[in-house]
């Protein structure tokens, strides 16, 4: 069965289409009496802007063989008002003092403002010199040349038709408010703009170096684009594209379209639907102006199974019945795509002038604009201290306050402890206190107290004590208690009598992370992991020593993650995450382990996290990744901004990683929003409390922020 067999009548589609069109009339005349209503026709102003094309399409966007530059894509224009026929204006129909009807046709038509009133009819071809015609009547030109810049408005209620085969003449710009009948073609260097859908055409078409612009549709029998082409919809029997212009459009529906060569804009959630798509060349370039689109056709052919891949930005979800290599019948898959065939769903809802594919497809429900922002600096005391070079590494929550640690960036020993108190209205620095000597890395609140785990330039690795409610001071404090972490194995010496003998245990070497467990602290340390009982006396035999320094510890689920590195690289190292029974306090079942990839820097946080049963690691450059099923987020323009910490709610997964803080879809790992902060200081921890963001920004202290859905 042919397809015009089955196409709705035209009537039918001007219903369909002509809805959106509706807008543009508003205050539009199509009165013809001249009267006191000469006005300046005011000119129409195109807002133009070339699309950008994303980085991951630059490589496909190539410059077509034609020599004819490529317009720029139209997103939006402006039609001028509609206007009314100025006073001075010659009626074509007038006649002469004795009643002669004065003869305007097939000669030249002088500089001058013209009309056919409304109810009249005018059969005439013209040379146009320098003319302006208002048509609020019919006008039929069966031919027409042109010199200078010559008009047409076709009003309200006007209808103007061309000769089967009349092109439109360089220098001639018409607007359409009306109705544009039989033939349209739109000749090179001639411009139409027309504010309504045009759907009584037998055959339309656009020339090389010509313009066309529509906020409606295009219904006809046959379609032909070489030329630059806007409108919302090409609804035809044949449509051929082989433009070196730019084509935008949300849809495109006819029994066969062709392409030989064109670049082809979808709108975001636009639809080319076609019983055949036929491409010829593969210079054709179809991309979408936003995230979705689709091309449906039942039989597809190209002439080669690579130009799919080239042809179609990875926006685009394809939906074919059968595919065809020139002649022979071929499967699907064997042509290449941007983005597999089986990996997308082919659907749009309804948008603009076309329905929803596949028909019935409910309407979406519009997803909420996500942005986050930082909601204000924290209040200092007074006088306040001066973070200089110390980095903020940790935070922690007890009721309506936050607890933060820092430590020296680069070598050496020097850091902070800080309370910031949220009254509701305002945050504010309650207490701190200074340390020349200690490195903080981590810390939690716990019975009354801040345990923290650092380093000491000169004690090593250690676990410390003190109470919240410590007031502020510019040095380590009488009542801050510390004890030396150390591993299981055993220093000695050589005593009086030339014997060796216990003289200690090794030190850990830094403390990176303390987490409480029952009854027991856990801690990781650059030389491995183990527990300590609360008064911070060593679990004996719960050391696990660890081929590089063990980072990060998570408990959630009755389970217990631990990520280590595996060597003692200086710049990169492999990693493993080992899984635990919660309660094991002697870390003696892995009951799962997970080769979580290569970490650099080696120095970062590289937080650990469980949420339900997926397991998350932060790996530096590795970027921000799912362990159990493979899911990776990595950000920057070669993939490398570090990931150090991470937080998660029940829909998104916070992620700390260089100067940025970005909001992660939970589902697939993608970005949702992002912050950058403009100094550039890098964001080492985050964690979600009371609705708010709190992010650890290095030398830029704490940073609070917040989600907003618009």
């Amino acid at each position: 069965m042919k397809y015009f067999e089955l196409r709705p009548s035209r009537n039918v589609m001007a219903v369909i289409v002509t809805s959106m069109s509706l807008f543009y009339l508003t205050g539009c005349s199509s009165d013809n009496d001249p009267g006191n209503t000469d006005i300046d026709v005011p000119q129409p102003e195109l807002s133009k802007a070339s699309y950008s094309v994303k980085a991951s399409d630059a490589s496909r966007i190539i410059n077509y063989t034609t020599t004819d530059s490529r317009a720029d894509a139209t997103a939006s224009f402006e039609m001028p008002e509609c206007p009314t026929i100025p006073a001075d204006a010659k009626n074509l129909n007038e006649t002469d003092q004795w009643g002669n009807k004065i003869n305007y046709n097939y000669g030249t038509l002088a500089a001058g403002t013209y009309y056919v009133a409304t109810g009249d009819k005018f059969d005439g071809g013209f040379n146009l010199n320098s003319a302006t015609i208002y048509v609020a009547g019919e006008l039929n030109v069966p031919n027409l040349s042109s010199s200078n810049e010559n008009t047409f408005y076709v009003l309200p209620g006007g209808k103007l038709s061309f000769g089967e085969y009349v092109a439109i003449t360089p220098g001639v710009t018409v607007y359409n408010y009306g109705t544009l009948a039989a033939n349209v073609t739109v000749g090179e260097n001639a411009r139409v703009y027309s504010a309504v859908d045009i759907t009584e055409c037998n055959r339309f078409g656009v020339n090389s170096n010509a313009e066309f612009y529509s906020k409606g549709s295009i219904v006809a029998d046959d379609v032909r684009l070489n030329g630059t082409a806007i409108a919302c919809a090409f609804i035809a029997d044949k449509i051929d594209i082989h433009s070196t212009g730019t084509i935008k459009t949300s849809y495109f529906k006819a029994g066969n379209i062709t392409m030989n060569t064109g670049y082809i804009v979808l709108d975001n959630n636009g639809l080319i639907d076609a019983d055949e798509l036929s491409i010829t060349n593969g210079d054709t370039r179809v991309t979408v102006d936003g995230n979705n689109a689709v091309v449906a056709a039942r039989k597809f052919v190209t002439n080669n199974l690579s130009w799919p891949k080239q042809i179609f930005a990875p926006e685009v979800a394809m939906d074919i019945t059968d595919a065809y290599l020139a002649q022979q019948k071929i499967a699907v898959n064997d042509y290449e795509f941007q983005v597999s065939n089986d990996d997308r769903v082919a659907y749009v809802p309804a948008a603009g002038c076309h329905g929803a594919y596949p028909e019935g497809t409910p309407e979406p429900t519009p997803e909420p604009e996500i942005t986050i922002e930082k909601i204000t600096d924290i209040e200092p005391l007074d006088p306040d201290h001066d973070h200089g070079v110390i980095s903020a590494t940790c935070i922690t929550f007890d009721g309506n306050k936050a607890y933060a640690s820092y430590h020296l960036r680069g070598q050496g020993q020097k850091g902070c402890i800080e309370v910031i108190e949220d009254n509701g209205t305002a945050l504010k620095l309650n207490s701190y206190m200074i340390s020349p000597d200690y490195d903080f890395n981590h810390l939690i609140v716990d019975n009354g107290n801040i345990i923290t785990v650092g380093n000491h330039a000169k004690k090593g690795a250690f676990i410390g004590s003190l109470p919240v409610d410590f007031g502020a001071s510019e040095t380590v404090r009488e009542d801050f208690s510390v004890k030396e972490l150390t591993t299981d194995d055993v220093i000695t010496e050589t005593g009086k009598d030339g014997n060796e003998i216990k003289a200690g245990y090794k030190n850990a070497g830094d403390g990176n992370c303390v987490i409480r467990q029952g009854d027991h602290y856990y801690v990781n340390t650059y030389r491995g992991y183990g527990s300590l009982n609360l008064d911070f006396t060593k679990v004996k035999g719960s050391f696990r020593p660890t081929g590089g320094s063990s980072k990060h510890i998570a408990i959630a689920n009755g389970k217990a993650a631990i990520l280590s590195l595996d060597t003692q690289d200086n710049t990169s190292s492999s990693s493993t995450v080992n899984m635990y029974d919660a309660a094991d306090n002697m870390f003696s079942n892995i009951k799962q382990s997970y080769s979580a990839g290569i970490i650099s820097p080696v120095d970062g946080k590289n937080v650990v996290a469980i949420d339900g049963e997926n397991v998350y690691a932060c790996l530096g450059k590795g970027g921000l990744v799912r362990l159990n099923d493979g899911k990776e987020f990595h950000a920057g323009a070669d993939g490398k901004v570090p990931a150090n910490g991470m937080a998660i709610d029940e829909n998104y997964v916070y992620a700390a990683m260089g100067s940025f803080v970005f909001v992660l879809d939970k589902n697939d790992l993608t970005e949702v929003t992002h912050y950058h902060a403009a100094s550039k200081k890098s964001a080492n921890y985050i964690a979600l409390h009371d609705g708010k963001i709190y992010v650890a920004f290095g030398e830029d202290g704490i940073q609070v922020f917040k989600l907003n859905k618009k």
